[in-house]
């Protein structure tokens, strides 16, 4: 059980620093194409 609530945890944490990351890269991407 405790094992399953680790993997739901880190399969959430992973997606969230997905989303994060793919923010900051597009935010990155605007901000060079309008340099």
């Amino acid at each position: 059980m405790i094992r399953k609530r680790l993997l739901a945890t880190l399969s959430t944490v992973r997606v969230l620093l997905g989303r994060h990351i793919a923010a900051r890269r597009r935010k990155v991407a605007t901000e060079s194409s309008w340099a």
